[in-house]
């Protein structure tokens, strides 16, 4: 089957979207991925695993022009259907994959047109992210645009409509079925769980190197408020009154780095706090080899409690002690696995009351995990499902 991603953004990178790829290659199936054209990048480029097809909405610049109030209030956008029902009939795609829910009702408009199956991939609950990080600033028209209830209401519609939907996390698709009456069985999880082929072996990942004597509390990846590294910081001075050698380091972006910067100064423990920027994945193992506890501190929200990110199974994956709230998702998976602990959400001292417990007895939090993903949280049981989704087109 010619199968056809839609990604409204630059590709590569994306670690699922190449996941995905390279498994239904696998599988036996002919990739195509439609997305973003920037600068002088290739409008077509082949790799092993799939297709590459980019797209300039400047094409259609007239069309671009009147497009975005239309956009905003449809959830169609013109401009990328002409390109998507372009990619379509060019490459024969016999089955259209649509990344994220803010381009589903445009991928559905051109399945519909060439009567081809649609797979909707939610990577998290779009409209509780939203609402997680709207800007209360925004004029009243842009906070309508953005309001929770909108994209609900649109998620609900668009949910019925498409033939299969992709899911994180299982109280994701029971937040479908009970919120907006999706049948079950048109659901698939398929979680963010590492691809154990794609992680190299390097026998230094666990060499913390010049942070040997130093007791780590990591975090890795992009953060905003509803992330909840205000906690770590509020809980820094009580975890250094316990152990002077903690460090928080934080590898990624976020859109309140300089808040987190200022807390920190405040409670005098900036000098404990280190921000670093992305990196190569290759060097973000030896980060993940440097930690002594590997942090989820999400504040609970319906967003966090609907998705897990990638993270968790890599701490667990490296044999790092896992820290997370009590998001549900989170705690279901530390629990089960005794990979770690949990902390109430947004406790910032029962937060370093946990980091204190897993310093004084790290027990085998570590091994536990990376039996868990060698076992069960990993890509090949994950990607079996998507596999068989296909299957039943």
């Amino acid at each position: 089957m010619k199968i056809g991603m839609i990604l409204h953004k630059y590709f590569p990178p994306d670690i699922r979207v190449e996941k995905e790829a390279r498994l239904l290659k696998r599988a036996g199936h002919e990739i195509f991925i439609f997305c973003k054209k920037e600068g002088s990048s290739q409008v077509e480029e082949k790799t092993e695993d799939c297709t590459i097809v980019r797209f300039d909405p400047n094409e259609f610049k007239t069309l671009k022009n009147i497009a975005h109030d239309f956009k905003v209030i449809s959830f169609s956008d013109p401009v990328w259907r002409r390109g998507i029902d372009r990619f379509v009939r060019s490459y024969g795609i016999e089955a259209i994959h649509v990344h994220d829910l803010p381009f589903v009702k445009t991928a559905y408009a051109v399945a519909k047109k060439y009567r081809i199956p649609i797979i909707a991939d939610y990577h998290e609950n779009f409209p509780a992210c939203i609402q997680a990080r709207l800007d209360r600033k925004l004029q009243w028209k842009e906070r309508f645009y953005q309001s929770y209830r909108r994209w609900a209401n649109y998620e609900e519609n668009i949910s019925h409509k498409v033939d299969k939907i992709i899911v994180v996390a299982e109280e994701y698709k029971q937040h479908l079925i009970s919120e907006h009456g999706i049948p079950e069985e048109k659901i698939t999880i398929a979680q963010n769980t590492i691809d154990l082929s794609m992680i190299k072996e390097n026998p230094t990942w666990n060499d913390k190197g010049d942070f040997a004597d130093e007791f780590i509390l990591s975090y890795v990846g992009s953060y905003g408020v509803h992330r909840g590294l205000d906690v770590v910081i509020k809980g820094m001075p009580e975890v250094l009154s316990y152990n002077p050698n903690a460090k928080f380091v934080i590898v990624g972006q976020g859109s309140n780095q300089q808040e987190l910067e200022r807390t920190a100064k405040e409670l005098k423990v900036e000098e404990s706090v280190k921000f670093i920027d992305w990196m190569k994945y290759d060097d973000l193992v030896k980060e993940f080899g440097k930690a002594s506890i590997g942090l989820i501190p999400h504040h609970s929200s319906e967003h966090t409690d609907n998705t897990i990110p990638n993270k968790l199974f890599e701490y667990m994956y490296f044999k790092v002690p896992v820290l997370t709230s009590d998001c549900p998702p989170l705690k279901r998976i530390v629990n089960e696995t005794k990979a770690g602990k949990v902390f109430k959400a947004g406790d910032a001292r029962d937060f370093a009351e946990k980091v204190m417990e897993i310093y004084r007895d790290p027990a085998d939090y570590g091994e536990m995990g990376n039996r868990a993903v060698m076992e069960k949280y990993n890509w090949n049981i994950d990607g079996e499902r998507l596999v068989n989704l296909y299957n039943s087109l």
